[in-house]
């Protein structure tokens, strides 16, 4: 509802609010048995990125917004029980491009230790992604699978799923939403796009095809005159 009442607002208030945030906290539970320490519930959110707006790009892996709740560090939950977290990083291309670009989101895997084990999942914005505004565009939609050895196991209802059992040696991955990109990616400083892909948030080809910018001398520079061009065009990329 919050995005909805900011799409809206866009309309009117363009310079006052954000575009879209990935706006769920996809909240994952891993219950089992541990022959160590007993039986134990493991409860933790993610958080994912917020609208770019007028003024700055935006935040990644911020909190949800409901709550403004950060999540514990992993070492604590490792300490507690029988997980392992295996990755906890950005997500590389998941944030809306535009001339203010959105946050991104976050890719957590773990897997459990020792013992048995099921998992549930709860959140949203697995079928529609935050959406960009006033040019802006959409961010990288929710994913949640477990790697099997079987392949990808791909929750029915998308992001939710009840009492899924958690085999030895099988990872939960949760790919959170960027945020939605607010104006004409096209408008956007090339040298930030320079940095983005050197910080490596996105490829060279993502800044090609979304922002017009083209890049030389091993990435190491904007090709400006190319830019331009590519800029100046009214085809799509």
């Amino acid at each position: 509802m919050v995005d909805v009442v900011f799409g809206a607002l866009s309309q009117a208030l363009p310079s006052e609010v954000l575009a879209p945030s990935f706006s769920t906290v996809n909240n994952l539970v891993v219950a089992g048995n541990d022959p160590v320490k007993g039986r134990y519930v493991f409860y933790r959110w993610h958080g994912g990125g917020y609208g770019g707006s007028s003024r700055s790009d935006g935040l990644t892996n911020g909190p949800a917004s409901v709550a403004n709740a950060k999540t514990p560090p992993v070492e604590v939950h490792e300490q507690r029980v029988p997980v392992l977290f295996l990755k906890y990083a950005l997500r590389e291309e998941s944030a809306g491009a535009g001339r203010n670009r959105g946050g991104f989101g976050s890719i957590t895997e773990l897997t459990r230790r020792r013992g048995e084990a099921v998992c549930s999942f709860l959140g949203d914005r697995g079928k529609f992604a935050p959406r960009g505004i006033l040019g802006g565009k959409d961010a990288l939609k929710n994913r949640v699978a477990i790697l099997r050895q079987s392949g990808e196991y791909i929750p029915q209802h998308i992001t939710k799923d009840e009492r899924v059992r958690l085999l030895a040696g099988e990872v939960i991955q949760i790919s959170t939403p960027g945020g939605g990109g607010y104006g004409d990616p096209f408008e956007r400083d090339p040298e930030l796009v320079l940095r983005d892909v050197q910080r490596e948030y996105y490829s060279a080809e993502t800044a090609l095809r979304d922002y017009g910018v083209a890049l030389k001398n091993g990435l190491f520079a904007v090709d400006y005159e190319e830019t331009a061009r590519l800029r100046a065009s009214p085809l799509p990329l």
